[in-house]
């Protein structure tokens, strides 16, 4: 039996200049991550911080999650796609978090 992970990706609703992030942009990350991993929770609107450089950065974001297969696949096509967002959606960086997971 394959293990499966809970991946966790924290999508910014702001770029680092604090202006938003188009609507449309945010929907195209939904639909990816939707059609690669079929299927998705969104959180609600959850702020953040964290610091650079000494520069204490505040973000507004969706938490996106996915359930999926532990493979190397999986876990090569989610590295790809955190260097795709951050070059998107012009960010210093995407926080990621994967956790093993197990469903009932």
């Amino acid at each position: 039996m394959i293990k499966q992970i809970k991946v966790e990706i924290t999508v910014p609703l702001r770029y680092n200049d604090g202006s938003p992030i188009e609507t449309e942009r945010i929907d195209k990350v939904r639909k990816e991550l939707v059609r690669e991993f079929k299927g998705l929770s969104i959180s609600a609107e959850t702020e953040g911080y964290w610091i650079k450089d000494s520069i204490t950065f505040c973000d507004f974001n969706k938490i996106f999650t996915v359930v999926c297969d532990d493979t190397e696949q999986n876990i090569s096509w989610l590295t790809g796609y955190k260097n795709w967002l951050k070059h998107t959606l012009d960010q210093h960086d995407i926080f990621i978090v994967v956790n093993e997971v197990k469903t009932l």
